[in-house]
Order: C-alpha cells, then structure tokens, then sequence
C-alpha cells in the first residue's frame, strides 16, 4: 500500500470549489482577477501556473491568504514533478 495518493489536485480545483461555494461563475472571477477568461481556464485546468501577483489577486477576492493558493500551488507541482519522475525512468 501506497502513502502517496494516485491523484493529482489542481489548485484550480480549489479556485473551483471557492467559486462553487460562492455562486461565481468564470467570467466573473477573470473579471474580478483582472485576468482574461481564457488565463483562468488554463489555471482552473492546471495547464497555467498560480504567479504570485495572481495569488494575491485571488487573496483580495477570496479573502484566502495568498500564501494558501501559493501552497496549494506549490503542492500541485510537486506532485506533478513526483509523477513525471516516477514514470520516466531516465529521470533518475
């Protein structure tokens, strides 16, 4: 048994569930963020990284410290630099 999970969470599942919560659609956290639609769909998707400037963004808009999206940021590419690792074997 494994003590690492077989599952990779975005931070923008995070972003997306804040947003579930708070009845805010797309378009309107990349209005509020300052950022175009397409910009958060690639971070709601993992695809675009969490900058910090964004992080602090979504503090002022969430009321989330920006050191929170920054973990879950961190922690996401992490595990997605733990996965390549794992299954590349010339990564060793």
């Amino acid at each position: 048994m494994s003590a690492t999970p077989d599952y990779i969470v975005t931070t923008g599942d995070f972003i997306t569930e804040w947003m579930e919560h708070q009845g805010v659609n797309a378009a309107e956290l990349a209005r509020r963020l300052g950022v175009s639609r397409k910009h958060l769909s690639e971070l709601l998707s993992g695809k675009a990284p969490l900058s910090h400037p964004l992080a602090l963004a979504l503090e002022r808009v969430t009321g989330v410290p920006a050191r929170i999206w920054n973990q879950y940021e961190s922690g996401y590419r992490g595990d997605l630099a733990r996965r390549q690792e794992n299954t590349d074997p010339d990564a060793q």
